[in-house]
């Protein structure tokens, strides 16, 4: 396909998983929206691009995709050094500059799944915290310099700023869960030990930026559940109420027609 397209970059949509045992053999499909029954190139469009990082229709495993060698070093499209999520910044390196990119439907690839490695060994809360610390860290400035390189993010700041605000969400979101078990110094305590020496005079800044957006983050968490329960239990009593009402006019109309039946028999 790459030849006979002359394609930059294929990227194939789906592929196969198997367990670390070579067991469970299954096919690993993208939504529907975003699946193409035939060799099709994406639009050149830049703002279509961006709109479809934004709603997550790339997938960004290395593995899924052939790319063309002198197309990655001649835009120097590589991998941040990150713990984590380096594809996702690789990736849309890739999407911003192939002028030629190539989604196939056909899978080529099986994925073992390792429990050891890297994204699924077990890990304490400061570890997953910091885990996905690091793309903010590292991955957001890597992101950045693609995007101060192309003309279009220069005359469009919202859409750069879209990017950089959804992949700090999703950081951010992936280790919230590990947090809840750690107070808000805590995490600023494991952020400054483990990346402080690479932040110089702004050590203490970032790390307390961090935890303190992590805090808030934690904050609305807890009021967005608390508002979906206090919802949930609002809409409970208005059925409850509901019914009642309708069993209340159904005992009207009964006594009604017991009172007209009255009526006609004097």
């Amino acid at each position: 396909m790459a030849k006979k397209y002359d394609a930059d970059v294929v990227d194939c949509d789906n592929n196969y998983r198997v367990q670390e045992d070579g067991t469970g053999l299954h096919e690993e499909l993208p939504h529907k929206d975003y699946f193409v029954d035939k060799p099709t190139f994406e639009s050149d469009n830049l703002v279509e691009r961006v709109q479809k990082i934004i709603r997550g229709q790339y997938r960004v495993q290395p593995w899924t995709k052939i790319v063309r060698r002198s197309f990655v070093i001649n835009h120097q499209i590589f991998f941040p050094h990150c713990k984590i999520s380096e594809d996702d910044v690789w990736t849309y390196g890739l999407v911003f500059h192939s002028k030629r990119y190539l989604l196939i439907p056909n899978m080529f690839y099986k994925q073992r799944l390792s429990f050891n490695s890297v994204s699924r060994i077990k890990k304490t809360p400061q570890q997953i915290v910091n885990f996905w610390i690091s793309p903010i860290l590292f991955g957001m400035k890597a992101l950045d310099n693609f995007m101060s390189k192309i003309e279009f993010f220069k005359a469009n700041p919202q859409y750069r700023y879209a990017l950089l605000e959804i992949f700090l969400r999703q950081k951010f979101g992936a280790c919230l869960q590990a947090s809840f078990n750690l107070n808000p110094f805590e995490v600023y305590e494991t952020i400054k030990q483990e990346y402080g020496k690479h932040f110089g005079d702004n050590d203490v800044l970032i790390s307390a930026l961090c935890s303190f957006v992590n805090t808030l983050q934690r904050i609305n968490t807890v009021n967005n559940q608390r508002m979906q329960q206090l919802a949930a239990q609002a809409n409970g009593t208005i059925k409850q109420l509901q019914e009642s009402a309708a069993k209340d006019k159904a005992r009207i109309a009964e006594l009604e027609d017991e009172i007209k039946r009255l009526q006609s028999s004097k």
